[in-house]
């Protein structure tokens, strides 16, 4: 069922009377315009003599000043004119016209902005909100709202409303430092980022949210995600590690903000099997989305006593598992100790040191 004539009028009217005045008569043009199309759709026969006199209420209206006078003048003609019809002022207007209709409105609605916000960040936006997380929560922290994953932003926009967006990220509670117990706390904190235009909206970035990141993406469409990874081993073994909370946050900006530090995507290398004497091996696994670089790896022992700075290979497969490159970092000397480029060709990738040491290999992200 349509919406009433009478509706459209006020609709109108309204968003008339909130604009600028000086596109004002273009929105009464509009109606004007509307009221004639539903004046020639046969479909309306019966109330076509009305939805004219309407339109052409409108037209007038349009080419005044567009002053408070005129829209009181308007009301007041339009509310003679319903006085007229009676009931039939109520009459339904054809679906499909109605359809137009609010399209004209929209535009009207666009048409009065002045902000340089796009015009679908409206109250009901998710542009921002903190949460709690922690990895594999117990029950009784799920019911005090402390969740492993959770979307905290979100905006979905037009097509013509792609443009760069800003996401802040950060913790919003100062963590406070815990005593060296058998009970190891421990915090990995990432965030999701899901982004793009029109069809290209699977874009995903996963980036250390450590104390705070700020991201600047393209599009139309933009989700924040925070969680925790795995809490890392305990530092000295044989500690117990356990997953910590942290209070984090995110926002969303419709501008361009990029922050001049590089973001970074962690892979944390706990997992050794060892080859050979001397020789320790991680499980293959691949290469974090949007790296462009490695930056040097740091080493904690995996015993008590042992050094800590190891020799670390980087080597990177292709998607055939062939080897495309290495690097080796030899962090006892410093040979081999700078960014180097990660392989447009290479997507996994395998670290060898020849200690049995926990090591975290830091990827820079193009964002």
């Amino acid at each position: 069922m349509g919406a009433s004539a009478k509706k459209l009028v006020s609709a109108f009217i309204g968003q008339a009377q909130q604009a600028d005045p000086a596109i004002r008569p273009r929105i009464l043009r509009r109606a004007a315009a509307t009221f004639a199309q539903l004046a020639s759709d046969p479909r309306n026969v019966r109330a076509k003599k009305h939805l004219t006199s309407i339109g052409l209420e409108f037209a007038g209206a349009a080419h005044q000043a567009a002053t408070t006078n005129d829209f009181t003048q308007l009301l007041r003609d339009t509310a003679k004119a319903y006085e007229e019809l009676g009931p039939a002022a109520e009459f339904d207007t054809h679906a499909t016209m109605d359809a137009t209709a609010l399209q004209h409105l929209d535009e009207a609605k666009n048409a009065m902005r002045t902000s340089i916000q796009p015009a679908s960040l409206n109250k009901d936006s998710t542009l921002g909100r903190s949460a709690t997380i922690k990895f594999q929560p117990s029950a009784d922290e799920v019911v005090k709202g402390i969740v492993q994953e959770q979307t905290v932003a979100f905006w979905q926009g037009q097509k013509e409303e792609a443009q760069s967006m800003t996401v802040d990220i950060g913790t919003v509670l100062q963590p406070q430092p815990t005593p060296r117990l058998l009970v190891t706390p421990d915090a990995r904190a990432y965030a999701k980022i899901q982004y793009g235009s029109d069809g290209n909206t699977q874009n995903m970035a996963v980036v250390d949210l450590g104390l705070g990141r700020r991201i600047t993406v393209v599009g139309n469409y933009v989700a924040v995600i925070v969680g925790m990874d795995p809490p890392g081993t305990p530092d000295p073994p044989p500690a117990e590690a356990v997953a910590a909370s942290l209070t984090v946050g995110a926002s969303i900006g419709t501008f361009a903000a990029p922050s001049q530090a590089p973001l970074v995507r962690t892979s944390y290398i706990d997992d050794y099997e060892r080859q050979e004497p001397g020789i320790f091996i991680s499980s293959e696994r691949p290469i974090p989305l949007r790296a462009v670089r490695v930056l040097v790896p740091t080493g904690q022992a995996a015993t008590p006593g042992d050094p800590a700075l190891p020799v670390v290979t980087i080597q990177f497969y292709n998607l055939n598992g062939n080897t495309v490159t290495s690097h080796t970092f030899n962090l006892l000397t410093g040979v081999g100790c700078y960014p180097i480029t990660v392989p447009p060709d290479a997507f996994f990738f395998q670290v060898f040191t020849t200690l049995g040491t926990f090591l975290r290999v830091p990827f820079e992200l193009s964002l």
